[in-house]
């Protein structure tokens, strides 16, 4: 089989130009285009006791949007009880040991999540939090 010079020259393009565009990193798989994670949040001060918290917990949605209930419910239980334990060493604090804090400066807990791991039937969070 007898190639034309415009026939090998325009051959030899496409296979130049599909090498070049094949040099990119790999896509997402179908299946994890399906799995989602939504970060909530939950905020709260109190200027009188003088703390403040910060926290974020994952909802996992898996298949388009169905949420992963009781991965939420235990993902959200941790970091609250995380929360309502820092609140309640905020509330055992005296008058005079707020007091004792420079002008401006509250009491800080911040607690917030990475996703390691993600599928169908597996979920890897690492929680971390902070406090001051």
């Amino acid at each position: 089989m007898r190639f034309s010079k415009q026939v090998f020259a325009a051959l030899f393009v496409v296979l130049i130009s599909t090498t070049v565009f094949c040099q990119t990193q790999d896509g997402p798989i179908p299946e994890e285009l399906e799995l989602r994670v939504v970060t909530r949040y939950y905020d709260d001060v109190s200027d009188r006791a003088r703390w403040e918290l910060k926290a974020e917990y994952p909802e996992v949605r898996l298949n388009g949007d169905i949420p992963a209930v009781k991965f939420n419910a235990m993902a959200k239980k941790i970091v609250m009880d995380g929360a309502l334990d820092f609140k309640n060493r905020m509330s055992k604090m005296s008058e005079e040991e707020r007091d004792r804090l420079p002008d401006g400066v509250n009491l800080y807990y911040e607690t917030g999540f990475t996703i390691e791991y993600l599928s169908d039937n597996f979920v890897s969070v690492n929680f971390g939090n902070s406090e001051l």
